[in-house]
């Protein structure tokens, strides 16, 4: 029997997303996954549209939820200092002027979503804090023996962290925007956070690798519920 027969299969290199997915279902392929999505493909440079491919089921007139998010979630990590949906409206133009995103996808932004944003306690405290962090990539190393039985190999992971920041009282803090649709708002707070958190973790282990210090607070920002709900270890 050959002795690494359970590591035939490991990929040498993969995605949180990806990974994430693989964690809540043991039984998928992380080969059928392991794709780089738009967010985290472009999340740290400007793009051209045009060049973008669009999956067969997206190309109609009509934008996907998930387009309709990927739009929302580029604008929320591109806000810095913006207080007032008139700013916001000029960083949007500015985006569009540099073919980030198309005119179509501007006309369906939904605004109440960055309204909220902007008042959350969430960017009042962004906007205080000390240090803030942007779109940051990163790669980590993780024991297979996490995911699958039987094997003890290296897999390296890539990412991007859509923001950390350290506080006015100096905690490091990590959030990560969320723009699914949550129906029940009763559940929606559980089912984000068992959804991600092993996402979070990630970034959490990331962080502290990379800084060499405890991340004190990991948020999931909720677009859809217009709330943050922190992720406990």
């Amino acid at each position: 029997t050959y002795k690494y027969e359970n590591d035939v299969e490991l990929p040498t290199k993969t995605s949180v997303t990806a990974l994430k997915t693989l964690i809540s279902n043991k039984n998928a392929k992380i080969q059928e996954l392991d794709i780089e999505p738009i967010s985290e493909k472009y999340a740290h440079e400007e793009y051209d549209l045009s060049k973008r491919k669009v999956p067969t089921f997206a190309q109609d007139k009509k934008l996907s939820g998930a387009r309709r998010g990927t739009i929302v979630h580029l604008i929320l990590s591109k806000i810095t200092n913006e207080k007032t949906l008139e700013e916001v409206n000029n960083l949007i133009e500015k985006l569009v002027a540099k073919n980030a995103i198309t005119e179509e996808e501007k006309s369906l932004i939904d605004m109440n979503i960055i309204k909220n944003y902007l008042n959350s306690e969430l960017y009042n405290e962004i906007l205080q804090a000390k240090e803030i962090h942007r779109e940051i990539p990163f790669y980590l190393n993780i024991n297979s023996g996490e995911i699958y039985e039987r094997t003890n190999e290296p897999i390296l992971v890539q990412g991007v962290i859509d923001i950390y920041y350290i506080s006015k009282n100096d905690e490091l803090v990590l959030v990560d925007y969320k723009t699914d649709y949550i129906k029940e708002k009763e559940t929606g707070k559980e089912e984000l956070t068992q959804k991600y958190k092993s996402q979070l973790d990630l970034y959490k282990r990331a962080l502290e690798k990379a800084l060499k210090r405890k991340v004190e607070k990991a948020y999931i920002y909720s677009t859809s519920l217009n709330e943050c709900i922190e992720v406990e270890k």
